[in-house]
């Protein structure tokens, strides 16, 4: 029987630290491929399916190239160019993790849920993409794990156990802001009831912050009970005090996101815009160096509004299944968004992509300067 020709389908450089790089594909081989960045190599038995890979130990601000050869590869050599992301200014301060929307207790996905596992695991696959994100941040050695919303599918207390039981399994100080599928009208739970059960700090005012190493975090609850849509214009004299009360940067994180327009342009709708511009302008009058990140979209995206920078992160559990690395500096912060490498995901993930007619796999990844970036404190 005739060997099958090796291919390669989406394989690309996905994420860059300043010492880091790691790359994807969506099928790769079958046969034996050496990937290599200068000197460091390793060789993969590939079958044919996806895969993620990193390299550390890189030099700052330097380009690169991943280099791929052997009989796995069409063509004998692949190489895939890079740089890696600058030092920041001044020494390192704090590292913390964040995660978005893990829908704990889900066992279907897609436009309509129809997308499965099969058979059915006995766990389901959001506890088994939550669990290596966690173990992944803690690895690359995040002191803190912040949670932006949609922890749980339907807001039952079992799965908020869950939440709690894996941050206890990968060794991580935990937060959780809430999201819209923790506060739909079939909950089981309220939130706060949630957290404090599991032994959490609760947001039981719309937002809390507390001071770490450099940097102000602050946790803001944009949800309303049994509403899809966030809303933040209530927020305003707690959320001006959270941020113009420190003298330090402030990283925001939120579980909606914060839309540029009056009305919404795409599917799930966020805080709409004639609420957000009014929202940054107060958090700008009242601290200029502010960082605002959320999920509810499950894509990857960046953008500035003055001197701040806003994102949204993806979800560890569909494609492309990521988790948002921040480096805290006196100067400024990092955020790098790399994907769940733990390869008893990679699958589940890779199908994942099919969604909306495969329009998923190209809507939610961004682009790379969008996911991997330094951002300078004014």
């Amino acid at each position: 029987m005739p060997r099958p020709r090796p291919k390669v389908v989406r394989l690309g450089v996905f994420a860059v630290d300043e010492d880091a790089v790691q790359i994807a594909w969506g099928r790769l081989g079958p046969g034996r491929v050496e990937v290599s960045v200068g000197d460091d190599a390793v060789e993969l038995h590939t079958d044919g399916g996806p895969g993620v890979r990193s390299f550390h130990g890189l030099e700052p601000d330097r380009a690169g190239t991943v280099e791929l050869v052997g009989p796995g590869v069409p063509a004998s050599r692949i190489s895939l160019p890079f740089r890696t992301l600058a030092a920041l200014p001044g020494p390192e301060r704090y590292r913390f993790a964040t995660v978005s929307d893990l829908h704990l207790g889900s066992r279907s996905y897609g436009v309509f849920n129809t997308m499965r596992e099969k058979p059915q695991p006995e766990e389901p696959y959001t506890v088994r993409m939550a669990r290596a994100a966690f173990i992944e941040a803690k690895r690359w050695g995040a002191e803190r794990l912040v949670a932006k919303g949609d922890i749980t599918h339907h807001g039952d207390i079992a799965n908020w156990l869950t939440f709690r039981d894996l941050l206890d399994e990968a060794g991580l100080v935990g937060e959780a802001i809430p999201g819209n599928h923790d506060v739909e009208g079939r909950r089981e739970i309220d939130p706060n009831d949630a957290l404090e059960k599991v032994g959490l700090e609760p947001i039981p005012d719309g937002c809390r912050w507390f001071d770490v190493p450099g940097l102000r975090i602050v946790l803001v609850d944009s949800t309303v009970l049994d509403v899809r849509r966030g809303f933040v214009h209530h927020l305003h004299d707690v959320v001006r005090e959270a941020v113009g009360t420190t003298e330090l940067p402030v990283w925001m994180g939120l579980h909606h996101h914060l839309e540029p327009l009056r009305w919404s342009y795409f599917y799930p709708p966020g805080v709409r815009g004639e609420h957000t511009s009014r929202f940054l302008a107060e958090i700008m009058a009242a601290n200029p160096n502010a960082f605002l990140s959320s999920g509810h979209t499950h894509r990857n995206r960046r953008r500035e509004v003055g001197s701040v920078v806003l994102t949204e992160v993806g979800s560890p559990q569909d494609y492309p299944g990521t988790w948002a690395a921040y480096t805290v500096h006196d100067a400024g912060i990092r955020q790098v968004t790399w994907r769940t490498a733990d390869p008893s995901c990679v699958p589940w993930i890779e199908y994942s992509r099919r969604a909306a007619g495969t329009m998923w796999g190209r809507w939610s990844p961004g682009r790379i300067d969008q996911r991997c970036f330094n951002h300078l404190w004014v």
